[in-house]
């Protein structure tokens, strides 16, 4: 039996078997490592305990480290389609079968294994001392694409945001960032009451993600980078 200590922030980190860009992504060796083991390391690294939530078999009957919780995931809960909402409502029930009702929560995604350390506190910490019901990373975009549009059946251009941006010099429009998927964090309670991660109520860390996992060439980069740091 797995115990978590539900005074510290509780890691959860999702993988599933399939993926169209990369076949077997979460478990592809990076740098002589599976790719999922960077998250999994990196939540016992810095909070002691882990949840996965997974449907791949090696996963599932692997000899994983003290602490780690492994929930095993239903094919309906792994396909492509599949939200991530539908993941943690599913986390979260099985552990209230176990009498276990998390406080804080960082779903911590396997897709990025540079994620560092000092993200994950910041937006940590960054949830503990505000009232959001949820806090994301993001990384810096360029906000050009607040000039952008679309056009309807009569050749009308509908401005994405305020119209007076299409006319507005590049480096006069507001900074903007975009999500990133490294670091979530939230209240396992709010997720139930509110049926997923949408929220009125989100915060945002500026954070450096390099390279999120998606094609074999994001491997190649991410290999590349750990090596050349070794």
């Amino acid at each position: 039996m797995v115990n978590l200590d539900l005074e510290k922030a509780l890691p959860i980190v999702p993988i599933r078997k399939g993926s169209k860009g990369l076949p077997n992504k979460n478990i592809t060796p990076l740098a002589g490592k599976p790719l999922y083991l960077y998250s999994v390391e990196q939540a016992l690294r810095l909070y002691g305990q882990c949840v996965i939530s997974t449907d791949i078999p090696s996963v599932l009957d692997a000899q994983l480290p003290d602490n780690c919780l492994v929930i095993r995931r239903a094919d309906e809960l792994s396909q492509d389609t599949t939200p991530m909402d539908d993941v943690l409502l599913h986390i979260f029930e099985e552990l209230r079968g176990e009498d276990i009702t998390p406080k804080t929560c960082v779903l911590l995604q396997a897709t990025s294994p540079l994620r560092s350390d000092d993200d994950v506190f910041k937006a940590v910490e960054f949830y503990n001392a505000n009232s959001f019901e949820l806090v994301k990373s993001v990384s810096e975009v360029d906000a050009g694409f607040l000039k952008y549009g679309s056009l309807n059946d009569k050749g009308e251009f509908i401005p994405v945001a305020k119209p007076e941006y299409c006319f507005t010099n590049r480096q006069d429009l507001p900074n903007m960032v975009r999500p990133n998927g490294a670091i979530y964090v939230f209240n396992a309670d709010t997720i139930v009451k509110n049926g997923g991660m949408a929220s009125q109520s989100i915060g945002a860390v500026l954070t450096d993600i390099p390279i999120d996992i998606d094609v074999h060439e994001d491997l190649v980069r991410a290999e590349k980078i750990i090596n050349g740091s070794k």
